[in-house]
């Protein structure tokens, strides 16, 4: 038998190697719309898309945060509150979130990534009062999170929860 950590190693290396040719395009495009902008967030905040969208967690959160230390942009408080969400630093998400929500209490983005968390750290009086806004403004979106709702025992309202671990909603484009 092969050694487990050798094939590990080598076929993460194969994926990062594909993952980088299948990316550098768009990469590319966006970095060169980026300089033509003078650094608009909208663009910074795609780029960070790009990579957010092929797991690259480490190198959107880079260019999300450059969008925030220049201003409170909407979409770069949820990307980096996802990012936070699908790495279970879930008390760090709540507060991008909730800094969205205190602008918009309807946002549709930020709503399901609190309610998810706040189910996580087990407040679930928070978490069915944001599923119950998100059941109100978006019954098809809120099909999606009834587990929010479910009186059932922790059992049940963990594998309900496992099921969307990672539906976030990216925001930007």
């Amino acid at each position: 038998m092969p050694n487990q950590a050798a094939v590990t190693k080598s076929t993460d290396s194969v994926i990062r190697k594909f993952v980088d040719k299948e990316i550098q395009p768009q990469v590319s495009a966006m970095k060169v719309q980026l300089t033509k902008s003078q650094d608009d967030p909208r663009y910074r905040n795609s780029l960070g898309l790009v990579y957010a969208r092929y797991g690259r967690y480490d190198e959107a959160l880079v260019e999300f945060l450059a969008v925030l230390k220049k201003t409170e942009y909407i979409p770069a408080l949820i990307n980096t509150g996802n990012i936070n969400f699908l790495q279970g630093y879930f008390a760090k998400a709540i507060k991008l979130y909730d800094r969205v929500l205190a602008r918009n209490d309807q946002n549709m983005a930020a709503l399901p990534g609190s309610a998810h968390c706040n189910f996580e750290l087990e407040n679930y009086g928070s978490a069915r009062k944001a599923y119950q806004t998100i059941q109100s403004v978006d019954p098809t979106l809120a099909q999606q999170f009834a587990y929010l709702a479910l009186e059932g025992d922790a059992t049940t309202r963990a594998s309900d929860a496992q099921a969307v671990k990672t539906i976030v909603a990216w925001e930007g484009d």
